[in-house]
């Protein structure tokens, strides 16, 4: 018989290792089920993490965000936020916009209560940047009008926030004036509420050309909206070289992630730990499937099959099982997510809440974890090909 007519031909081999994992269907069965629980911890696990790092970075950006630097004046006594710093900051390339900020110690009076608040003069494009939340209301469009946080409406024990747009509230400012803000002086005016945003401090934002027509020459703050978020991290920097201080959503993002990639690494971590025991299970198998089946290889090489194809024969049967278990494991994961969000917005919309989504399945990383399933795979099935392989055909058939 000639060489070639030894060989097995590869689809041969696959049938011969899908017969021997057939041929005992509940110790398969229970070692294809430890792979897929292994697998489906890692995946599910690792899926929980991707998907809280989204919901948060969701929860504190939005699309104007991500391209808004916050800058504020530095300890240099030199510099200051005014409209000359105002122009050069509209000269910078590839900046959109500017919106300065002042803000201003007041009290704040409805009927006979006061209290302590911080006003923040701003311009209506300061809305668009920031994109606070309304609860009622909308932005101011006069000078006369100004808009609130809910806070500010409990403070003066109002606490629907709708019942109190159109009211007319007293407002106290204590403004810092001249070249250097040295001047203190109290100023007092009457604005009617026409907005409320959900904001957990007394904030008040005031139509910023109504302070500047008092005399402040310095803001406290400005945003800068770059036209695009690759040009965020250029902006920030030639900002940071005039000698201003510099920040943006970007350094935010960037310490979550850091943050969710150590958690990812810890819940991965436990479902490793899970498909390492499954992989000794799945060793264990394929160990005493080669006791079993001696007899078998035996008669396989007395028949001329040779040593590669009886490895290739135990290597494929342990392939067949990792990525089986790999892929149910998946689907297992995919399926238990879905019901836990699908339950779980069930309940968020009976409290007529925004839906959310706590598992994120990034496909790169499923098809990484397959990978990884074949390379269990593979590791766990040349020890026993091996031993298959060097058996005496004779010892084998001779075998009990």
């Amino acid at each position: 018989m000639s060489k070639t007519s030894h060989t097995i031909r590869y689809i041969d081999i696959f049938r011969v290792a899908l017969g021997n994992i057939l041929g005992n269907k509940l110790r398969s069965f229970l070692t294809v089920l430890g792979i897929a629980v292994g697998i489906g911890a890692v995946v599910f696990l690792v899926s929980f993490g991707f998907g809280l790092q989204q919901l948060t970075i969701n929860k504190i950006t939005s699309s104007s965000a991500v391209t808004t630097i916050d800058v504020s004046q530095s300890s240099s006594t030199v510099l200051r936020l005014n409209d000359e710093t105002l122009k050069r900051f509209k000269n910078i390339k590839n900046v959109e916009s500017v919106s300065p900020i002042l803000s201003v110690a007041s009290q704040a009076g409805l009927n006979t209560i006061t209290t302590d608040i911080i006003t923040l003069g701003v311009e209506e494009q300061y809305f668009k940047l920031e994109q606070p939340k309304f609860v009622a209301g909308n932005k101011f469009a006069t000078k006369n009008e100004i808009v609130v946080s809910d806070a500010v409406s409990k403070l003066l024990t109002i606490e629907n926030p709708i019942d109190i747009l159109n009211k007319e509230i007293s407002l106290e400012l204590f403004l810092a004036l001249g070249e250097n803000g040295q001047s203190l002086e109290q100023k007092s005016v009457k604005a009617k509420v026409v907005g409320v945003v959900e904001n957990p401090s007394g904030i008040v934002y005031f139509p910023l050309d109504n302070l500047t027509a008092y005399g402040v020459k310095e803001f406290s703050q400005v945003k800068v909206k770059a036209d695009d978020a690759g040009t965020v991290e250029k902006i920030k920097q030639e900002i940071a070289d005039l000698g201003f201080q510099a920040n943006s959503v970007s350094d935010v993002i960037d310490e979550i992630n850091g943050a969710f990639r150590v958690i990812q690494y810890v819940l991965a971590g436990f479902g490793l730990i899970a498909l390492l025991v499954a992989s000794i299970g799945m060793f264990n198998t394929m160990t005493i499937a080669l006791l079993e089946r001696t007899k078998d290889i035996g008669v396989m090489k007395a028949l001329g099959a040779r040593n590669r194809d009886i490895r290739k024969i135990f290597v494929v049967e342990a392939i067949i099982i990792a990525l089986s278990g790999g892929v149910i494991g998946t689907t297992l994961a995919m399926v238990l997510a879905g019901v836990i969000t699908t339950g779980l917005n069930l309940l968020i919309s009976a409290t007529k809440g925004d839906k959310i989504s706590l598992f994120v399945f990034n496909w790169q990383f499923i098809v990484i974890i397959l990978a990884l399933t074949l390379v269990v795979g593979i590791i766990t099935g040349i020890y026993p090909a091996r031993r298959a392989s060097k058996l005496n055909p004779l010892n084998a058939l001779r075998y009990e």
